[in-house]
C-alpha cells in the first residue's frame, strides 16, 4: 500500500481531538487569526458588509485552514451564518485553527460527523471537500487556473484507485444514514449538462403526453356530459344551449321567450334572477322553449 494512503488510513483510528493535535504537531499552528477582530466586530454590528481576513492562509504550501470548533458550529467561515448566529470572534483566533491537506480535511469532517452523529461536519464534507476530491483525483481533472489549487492538488495527490479505496473507508466513519451506497464515480460538468438536457427533454415529452391525454379525457367527459344534457333537454340541441352555457346567455333567451313584457331590458332580468341557481334557470328556459314549440 502507498505510504501516503497508509498514513491517511491510520488517521481514521484517531478521535477528532487526537487528529487536531496530530495536525498541529505536523504542520504547526497558525500565525494569525482567521479574521481581523476589529473588522469582525463591526461586521456583527452591521456597520460593514464584509470581514477583513487575517494572514493565515497556507494554500501556497498545499494546506487548507480548518476551524477546530467546527465540531460544535456550522459554517464558521460563512458570513451569513456568522451574522445570523452572532458567532463570537473567539472561534476564529489563531489557536482555534489547524492546517491540513485535502484528504486530511475530509477525514476531519468525517470524524466530526461520526462523533456528533451527523449534526456537524457534513455540510463541508458533502458540498465542498468530497466533490473536490472526486473531481481532482477520481475524475483526474487537475485544476488549471488557480495556482493555490494546483499546489493543494499535488500536496494530497493519490491515484484514482487509491482515492476510491480511501473514500470507501472514510465513508464507513459516517453515520449509517449518511453513508454513500453508490459506486464512486466522477461525472463531468459536460456529462451533467447533457444528462440534465436529456432529462428536461424527457420531462417535456412526458408532460406533453400527459397534457394530450388530459385533453382527450376532457373531450370524452364533455361528450358524455353533453349527451346526458341533451337526453334530459333534447330541444336545447338546436338552440346551441349546452350544459356549460353562461347564465347571461340563458337569461337573455328567457327574456326573449318569457319576460320581455315584465322587464324593461335583459339587465333588469339578470338582477332579478341573481338568487336563482343555474339549474333552475335551465328548467325555466326549457319550459319556455317547449311551450313555444307547442304553440307553433
Amino acid at each position: 500500500m502507498n505510504e501516503k494512503l497508509a498514513n491517511y488510513n491510520r488517521l481514521l483510528d484517531l478521535s477528532y481531538e487526537e487528529m487536531v493535535l496530530h495536525l498541529l504537531n505536523k504542520y504547526g499552528g497558525s500565525k494569525d487569526d482567521y479574521f481581523r477582530e476589529q473588522s469582525y466586530e463591526r461586521f456583527l454590528k452591521k456597520e460593514i458588509k464584509s470581514i477583513t481576513k487575517g494572514k493565515c492562509a497556507r494554500t501556497a504550501e498545499g494546506l487548507f485552514c480548518h476551524h477546530v470548533a467546527e465540531n460544535c458550529y456550522l459554517n464558521l467561515a460563512n458570513k451569513e451564518f456568522i451574522l445570523e448566529n452572532q458567532y463570537p470572534f473567539t472561534l476564529h483566533t489563531k489557536d482555534k485553527l489547524v492546517f491540513c491537506d485535502l484528504f486530511e480535511h475530509l477525514i476531519l469532517h468525517a470524524l466530526i460527523a461520526k462523533e456528533t452523529n451527523g449534526e456537524f461536519g457534513l455540510p463541508g464534507y458533502l458540498t465542498y471537500i468530497y466533490p473536490m476530491i472526486i473531481e481532482w483525483y477520481v475524475g483526474q481533472r487537475k485544476p488549471q487556473k488557480k495556482e493555490w489549487m494546483k499546489t493543494c492538488y499535488e500536496q494530497a495527490y493519490l491515484s484514482p484507485k487509491e482515492t476510491k479505496q480511501l473514500l470507501t473507508t472514510v465513508n464507513l466513519l459516517l453515520p449509517l444514514r449518511f453513508q454513500n451506497k453508490k459506486e464512486i464515480v466522477y461525472v463531468s460538468p459536460e456529462e451533467i449538462s447533457k444528462q440534465m438536457s436529456e432529462n428536461k427533454k424527457k420531462r417535456e415529452k412526458e408532460y406533453k403526453g400527459y397534457m394530450e391525454n388530459q385533453r382527450i379525457q376532457e373531450i370524452k367527459i364533455r361528450e358524455e356530459r353533453t349527451k346526458d344534457f341533451y337526453r334530459e333537454y333534447p330541444d336545447f340541441e338546436k338552440l346551441d344551449i349546452t350544459f356549460d352555457s353562461s347564465r347571461k346567455k340563458i337569461i337573455a333567451m328567457l327574456y326573449d321567450l318569457d319576460y320581455s313584457t315584465e322587464f324593461q331590458n335583459k339587465r333588469e332580468l339578470e338582477k332579478a334572477m341573481k338568487p336563482v341557481i343555474k339549474d333552475t334557470l335551465l328548467e325555466q328556459l326549457y319550459s319556455a322553449v317547449s311551450n313555444k314549440k307547442r304553440l307553433i
